[in-house]
């Protein structure tokens, strides 16, 4: 399928729509990316949202087969959010699976 192209005489006042992207699929699909992407020892590093009302932020990070969280550092934003920076290194090659 070819991708959408909006004709020109469209552009200018041209608004792309928008759709639901939930964190959880946002960051599935960093995940795959840089799994497929990255070399082997390659580092991902992003920053992930947290609420601060869990008193262990630890436990709610992201996981994927290929990676290794090596590096946690929170940023808060306020009582209630904060942000924490997350640093993966890649330790297996990536499958379909």
């Amino acid at each position: 399928m070819d991708p959408y192209t909006v004709p020109d005489d469209k552009r200018t006042d041209h608004i792309p729509s928008t759709g639901a992207y939930s964190l959880v699929e946002c960051v599935h699909d960093l995940l795959d990316l840089a799994a497929r992407m990255l070399i082997m020892e390659g580092r991902l590093v992003f920053f992930y949202p947290v609420l601060r009302e869990d008193d262990n932020v630890e436990n709610h990070f992201p996981e994927h087969p290929c990676f290794k969280l090596i590096a946690t550092s929170e940023q808060i934003l306020s009582s209630r959010y904060s942000r924490v920076l997350l640093t993966m290194v890649k330790i297996s090659p990536y499958t379909e699976e």
